[in-house]
């Protein structure tokens, strides 16, 4: 499933068109970089949450955690597709590919929400029980990767370069 986020395969992203020296996006990386790593923290306690939830076995307080992850998540999901990587192609067009990849992975975790909330509506959480720890390890390396980009991208504006050159 395709988010309104994404493009059509084959489409150019709605980044693709920004000016890449547009300054005032570089001064605030670092401060954007903070807000982003913050975020990845406060997500990872969301799902340490649901993990917790699921654990105990109880599909209404599942559905409880869940319902606060999922929203989270989604939610900064669309701040990245929507803002962040629109900034950040700004500044080094030459992250386009990483960019791309970085938000169809956000389509597959959405996908995947959606099968939990299905199951959860059913009041079942063991599918969700055996996908949690895989699930975290892909959306924990889906992260460095994108603080990586963004590390990448601080360091070259420190050195008054390109970044991605």
């Amino acid at each position: 499933m395709r988010s309104k986020t994404s493009p059509p395969s084959g489409a150019d992203p709605p980044w693709a068109q920004l000016d890449a020296g547009q300054d005032g996006l570089r001064r605030r990386l670092p401060s954007e970089a903070e807000r982003i790593s913050s975020q990845h923290r406060q997500l990872g306690r969301f799902y340490a949450a649901l993990r917790r939830a699921v654990a105990n076995g109880s599909p209404a307080a599942a559905r409880i955690a869940f319902t606060r992850f999922n929203d989270a998540l989604r939610a900064h999901f669309t701040v990245e597709d929507s803002i962040f990587f629109p900034a950040l192609h700004g500044l080094a067009p030459s992250f386009r590919g990483r960019l791309e990849q970085l938000a169809r992975e956000h389509d597959v975790y959405r996908g995947r929400l959606d099968e939990w909330y299905a199951e959860l509506a059913r009041g079942q959480i063991g599918a969700i029980a055996a996908d949690l720890d895989a699930f975290a390890a892909e959306l924990g390396e889906h992260e460095q990767r994108e603080e990586a980009l963004l590390a990448e991208a601080t360091q070259a504006r420190a050195e008054g370069r390109q970044p991605g050159s």
